[in-house]
């Protein structure tokens, strides 16, 4: 038995758009069929460093179906929360750093499942950032509008020793108003800084 028998993940191309429908379907496809186990998400769509909660992305929620949030607490050296302008950001060695601690506490809080109402039906984003808010309630954390996009975008920054706060906006609001990705605002972000 191999592993996508054991486990069925669902793959995703970021930067393709029909893969991203792709997915947004098969959840909801997923989360419809009572007798297809649950779907475990990171609605962050990437690492982070736990001192806040990034802005979630809507795929998990299109299906407008009820979600069960769940909260992770980790103990320890922090050597597994890599995130974007970190250093060092060399995988093999904070690999090396965590294996090399004798016990990693991970406690796993299950919070009542959340039932979206109406609106939250019609719309991901507020679905997504509601139970955002709840979850960091829980934490007891900010809540940061960041998304993987910002740190993709503050990673070439600091590459071409930009100030990091090109880096700080909301990318939702801009990639709407502008029409561009994250990788055509670094293509920008790159001209001036060079």
């Amino acid at each position: 038995m191999n592993q996508t028998t054991v486990c069925k993940p669902i793959f995703v191309d970021r930067d393709n758009l029909n893969s991203k429908n792709f997915v947004m379907n098969e959840i909801k496809k997923r989360a419809e069929d009572l007798d297809y186990p649950q779907v475990a998400i990171f609605p962050e769509g990437t690492l982070t460093n736990s001192k806040a909660l990034m802005t979630f992305k809507p795929g998990a929620f299109g299906s407008g179906s009820a979600v069960q949030p769940i909260v992770l607490r980790f103990s320890g050296w922090n050597t597994y929360s890599w995130t974007f302008g970190q250093n060092p950001t060399n995988l093999g060695v904070l690999t090396f750093l965590t294996m090399c601690q004798p016990i990693i506490n991970v406690e796993m809080e299950y919070l009542p499942v959340y039932h979206p109402n109406e609106k939250e039906k019609k719309d991901a984003m507020l679905f997504a950032n509601n139970v955002r808010q709840l979850m960091a309630q829980e934490l007891n954390i900010p809540i940061s509008e960041w998304t993987r996009e910002n740190g993709y975008i503050l990673d070439r920054a600091l590459k071409h020793k930009m100030n990091p706060v090109v880096a700080d906006f909301n990318y939702y609001t801009v990639s709407k108003a502008s029409n561009m990705t994250y990788k055509e605002m670094t293509k920008v972000n790159s001209t001036y800084g060079s």
